[in-house]
């Protein structure tokens, strides 16, 4: 704020102590010489007060930023913390699921194994009695045939 340019409107101040206090003064009256310096006095004073606040408000907003900087700073190493730890997470519950998975597939693996298995012996039987069956009946068919055989055949 330039203070300095503000000049005192004399002729205002005349009429306000007039109208105030019926005390008619000059533009050449000593008491204005009084007020011309109160107002250097208090433009000097403004000064300073605006010297002070700027040196503050430089120093506040220098801190401010390196306030904000290291916010920043520990912001991005707990957001990267945290990520490792959600990678962490996610690689245990891969490595978990991939372990049941696993687990369920031996498991398909042996159910299929055994079925295979049972499939296999099944056809076993059936063709072990198929065998006898037809050894069976070839025994039954051939007997008639050894018994003729017999009486041919010179002994």
């Amino acid at each position: 704020m330039n203070t300095r340019n503000a000049r005192i409107d004399v002729q205002r101040l005349i009429a306000e102590v007039a109208a105030r206090h019926n005390i008619l003064l000059k533009p050449d009256d000593a008491a204005f010489a009084l007020v011309t310096m109160n107002q250097l006095v208090l433009e000097e004073l403004v000064e300073r007060v605006e010297a002070r606040i700027g040196g503050s408000l430089a120093a506040f907003e220098a801190s401010t930023k390196s306030a904000e900087r290291r916010a920043a700073r520990l912001f991005a190493d707990e957001v990267e913390h945290s990520g490792a730890r959600i990678r962490q997470q996610i690689e245990s519950d891969i490595g978990d699921a991939s372990l049941k998975a696993r687990k369920l597939l031996e498991q398909v693996a042996g159910a299929h194994r055994r079925l295979l298995s049972a499939r296999m012996t099944a056809i076993a039987i059936i063709a072990a009695l198929v065998l006898c069956l037809v050894a069976f009946w070839a025994g039954a068919r051939a007997s008639p045939l050894v018994e003729r055989w017999k009486m041919i055949s010179p002994r």
